[in-house]
């Protein structure tokens, strides 16, 4: 059993300890999801990897954001176009 929190195309989705992170754009199947949280069992992290992790978590936060914006522009463009 899992619940999700937030609207299409951009949600997160908690099962367990699990959490995941879902951005698309409704419509067209493009998306993008990422796993933000260990699983159980998973070897805890030293603290200079989580740093590293850290920094590349925003990093990948930072290409998500950048993606959703292309992708929503790719989407009005072809709604302008009438190919959807």
């Amino acid at each position: 059993m899992s619940v999700s929190i937030g609207k299409r195309g951009l949600n997160l989705n908690i099962k367990g300890d699990q959490v995941t992170e879902n951005i698309g754009l409704p419509g067209i199947g493009l998306g993008y999801q990422e796993k933000i949280s260990p699983k159980i069992g998973e070897q805890p992290i030293q603290i200079k990897q989580a740093d590293q992790q850290e920094s590349s978590r925003a990093n990948r936060a930072l290409i998500s954001l950048v993606l959703l914006v292309l992708l929503a522009m790719l989407y009005v463009y072809l709604q302008t176009c009438g190919a959807l």
